[in-house]
């Protein structure tokens, strides 16, 4: 990642990739569970297009959380809702506000 400065500064960044995705997020989660021993910032690789996707679905996910929902992704852009007991996947925006304006009137 280019030349090696002062790292007093600024850290020297660091890509790699990890075979098995339970070592990632063992990495992640033990950077969580102590952020003072963890000098570590976790980037996910993903393209223009994809992160354009996901973001569609960002108010609606604002209103979920405002509701008390857990919302998630899954790759590639699977919108995942968690009420309770019940998971709810959608693929596209329009399906997921059809379907969750039933359930939650409040919903625009």
């Amino acid at each position: 990642m280019g030349p090696v400065r002062d790292n007093q500064k600024h850290p020297r960044a660091i890509i790699f990739k990890l075979h098995h995705f339970q070592k990632k997020q063992r990495i992640i989660n033990v950077c969580k569970t102590s952020p003072e021993d963890c000098d570590l910032r976790v980037v996910p690789d993903i393209s223009v297009q994809l992160q354009a996707r996901r973001s569609e679905f960002w108010p609606l996910r604002k209103q979920l959380h405002q509701l008390g929902l857990k919302t998630y992704f899954r790759h590639p852009a699977v919108l995942w809702v968690e009420d309770g007991a019940q998971k709810m996947s959608f693929n596209s925006l329009d399906q997921a506000q059809e379907h969750l304006k039933l359930q939650y009137p409040s919903i625009n």
